[in-house]
């Protein structure tokens, strides 16, 4: 559903250390409406501006108003394409080795307003996180062909919440455990 829209994308981390921290990282879409999200280097917390590709043309483009309250939307307006930024681990040292975000003990949250637009027939949209030069590692959103929301992992599958429906603005939060060998993923929705 490439003309899914997120509002207000926040990441917080926890470490064994400490109960929580405040987000290290967050988006609210508070640019020119009608502007490509390419280059744009708002929000906080994040190492990097949006980047779509080399022309800036394809991406994520900001529309009003938010889902949230809280700022505009970003929708993405060609199929198969997105908008990619990269958080400021040097934030939350505790969730980075290697250079990788995903240090084993962490823990990582993920919370996102999104929705599919009325009349939308796109089948598929959310966050996805990526290692560059790699591929995408986890998706939480609307996985492809499900109509609801739940998450992705490539080489696995999709694990689709039942029940749930992406026309309705759903506050999705998701908790990634990083632990020795496989990562654990929890998604919690809003409405359930």
């Amino acid at each position: 559903m490439r003309s899914l829209f997120l509002a207000s994308f926040a990441l917080t981390a926890i470490s064994l250390s400490a109960t929580a921290q405040a987000p290290f990282c967050s988006e609210t879409f508070d640019y020119p409406v009608g502007s490509s999200v390419h280059g744009q280097s708002g929000g906080a917390g994040w190492s990097t501006a949006w980047w779509s590709d080399f022309s800036g043309a394809s991406g994520m483009d900001v529309v009003s108003p938010g889902i949230d309250g809280i700022g505009n939307k970003g929708q993405v307006v060609y199929e198969y394409e997105g908008a990619y930024r990269k958080p400021d681990v040097a934030l939350a040292p505790d969730l980075e080795e290697n250079g990788l975000l995903g240090a084993d003990g962490g823990v990582l949250w993920i919370c996102f307003w999104a929705a599919r637009p009325a009349g939308c027939q796109d089948q598929f949209g959310g966050v996805s996180l990526y290692e560059q030069f790699v591929g995408e590692k986890l998706f939480i959103g609307s996985p492809w062909m499900s109509g609801g929301w739940g998450i992705g992992v490539p080489g696995v599958g999709d694990f689709p919440v039942a029940g749930t429906d992406c026309n309705i603005p759903t506050n999705l939060v998701a908790r990634i455990d990083f632990l020795p060998g496989d990562e654990r993923v929890r998604l919690y929705l809003n409405p359930p």
